[in-house]
């Protein structure tokens, strides 16, 4: 019974990094990355991230932070330039990815509710 808290705690922390990570992508839409060594922005956007969630140890979630490449992508402008803007889609970085994770830290955390309402019973029954 004990393994059923622990996957969806698990789920839990996976679906707290999901929204971390797109918290990221969003405060860096317009950000510029830096080189290490001088301080200096070399132009390039900073990558975007995603959570990778796989099977963890005892049937837990894994999640995963992968960087997407490449870091930024070109477009035409009505002057035909091409203009460099950062691999971050805004409506799936708000509204998808942010209601995904909603709804899986809801489902868990009433799995978790019902796993402490089903020990009381129990507890009531044994006492």
């Amino acid at each position: 019974m004990i393994s059923n808290i622990n996957i969806s705690s698990s789920a839990l922390h996976a679906s707290q990094k999901k929204l971390s990570v797109t918290a990221n992508n969003i405060a860096n839409i317009y950000s510029r990355s830096v080189n290490p060594d001088n301080g200096v922005q070399n132009g390039d956007f900073i990558p975007k991230h995603v959570v990778q969630t796989s099977l963890g140890n005892n049937g837990g979630v894994k999640a995963t932070v992968k960087s997407i490449e490449p870091p930024s992508i070109a477009i035409n402008s009505n002057d035909g330039e091409l203009h460099y803007i950062a691999n971050v889609n805004m409506i799936q970085e708000m509204v998808q990815n942010r209601l995904e994770a909603k709804h899986s830290y809801q489902v868990n955390l009433k799995m978790i509710k019902m796993h402490d309402d089903l020990q009381k019973t129990l507890i009531d029954i044994l006492s």
